[in-house]
């Protein structure tokens, strides 16, 4: 094995590795079904064959794959070679496909390689960020109930990567920010027990397996806000069964804190949302919906002011989220699904405003927002 020229750079000359031997095999295989396939690309019908369409050029088969094609029955879509390779688990991207049938195709001979992702600043919770290197990521549970992160990368969408299988019996995802201070942004789910266990974020890129929290009964809505009472440690906002607005302080490890009753009366309040420090004055904010109109609530010390509206007329809307700063203009955006099942950027101006929208390409049709 040797180290590849350097592309641009002519005085870097390609080298070979005196420990290339010390690993004994680095060959592997990964055999893929195309029914596997389809559950995460279903639009494309039933797989019929990939097709590998760029590669970087430094290695074996003209180097890491790039672009791989989906070709199905009813279309053909390209994904990009890493999302691919963490999709189903490979170890690098540096792969060729062997056979192209309807039943598998397989990954033979690759060069091992982890993937590890470094930890970010400890208790962060905005932008919501699951891989080093990422500016923000969108989490959608797919209509197959799979968890799928998905990076923007100068305010578009790239093809989404699996973080966790089975996230669709739950009946609350949430972006928990990195609840236990590892560095690595967390996941809350709610079961239909009325459980909430903390998935952690890792460096593999994965969540953990569930932790129990030590509560979850009697909550209709819930978000991961930031820090509300400034001890450092990621908090929660929550809307009780009875129509009560908590705060549940975080313990900067596993659990729960404490809590605080803000107020009551939010009985008709949905869409309970964390966007963080929306109008830049320091404190946490949260949105909510009241008929068709969008409210903000400031965060105000102790709790949150009487709301001021956003939007108004939203009839055509069927969800939203916030992931922060989505188009990387330093303030905080809205992302919004229609009942077509399209994706709509709303863009924060810092001033308690939602100014102009934006359509995000793709199709998102039975899929839900992580919260």
């Amino acid at each position: 094995m040797a180290t590849a020229p350097g592309a641009t750079i002519p005085y870097l000359a390609a080298h070979r590795d005196p420990y290339d031997s010390v690993i004994k095999s680095q060959a592997w295989t990964r055999t893929i079904s195309a029914s596997s396939i389809g559950r995460f690309w279903p639009s494309v019908g039933t797989v019929k064959r990939l097709q590998i369409t760029s590669r970087d050029g430094a290695g074996s088969w003209g180097g890491r794959v790039k672009t791989i094609k989906i070709i199905g029955t009813s279309r053909t879509t390209a994904v990009s070679g890493t999302t691919f390779q963490h999709m189903f688990g490979m170890r690098s991207s540096l792969y060729m496909i062997a056979g192209s049938t309807t039943t598998r195709s397989a990954a033979p001979r690759a060069l091992p390689r982890a993937v590890v992702y470094k930890p970010a600043a400890a208790y962060a919770t905005f932008p919501r960020r699951y891989q080093s290197g990422s500016a923000v990521d969108l989490l959608l549970i797919s209509p197959a109930g799979a968890l799928q992160r998905y990076p923007v990368v100068r305010g578009v969408l790239q093809h989404p990567v699996m973080i966790a299988a089975n996230a669709g019996p739950f009946t609350h995802v949430v972006n928990a920010g990195d609840w236990n201070g590892d560095g690595y942004q967390d996941v809350l789910v709610r079961t239909p027990q009325q459980k909430i266990y903390l998935r952690r974020g890792t460096s593999t890129g994965k969540l953990a397996a569930g932790v129990s929290m030590g509560f979850g009964a009697n909550i209709r809505a819930i978000t991961s806000i930031g820090d509300a009472n400034r001890d450092g440690h990621p908090d929660l906002a929550v809307i009780t069964d009875a129509g009560n607005l908590w705060l549940y302080y975080g313990d900067g490890k596993t659990g729960r804190a404490g809590r605080k009753l803000i107020s009551s009366g939010w009985q008709d309040h949905s869409w309970l949302r964390g966007p963080g420090d929306f109008n830049h004055d320091g404190r946490p904010d949260l949105i909510s919906r009241v008929g068709d109109r969008l409210l903000l609530h400031k965060g105000v010390k102790g709790g949150f002011a009487a709301p001021v509206t956003l939007a108004i007329g939203w009839s055509d809307i069927s969800s939203i989220t916030s992931v922060g700063d989505f188009d990387g203009d330093g303030k905080a955006d809205v992302i919004a699904r229609t009942t077509d099942g399209r994706l709509v950027l709303y863009k924060g101006d810092g001033r308690a405003t939602l100014t102009r929208r934006n359509a995000l390409s793709g199709s998102f049709t039975g899929t839900r927002f992580a919260v």
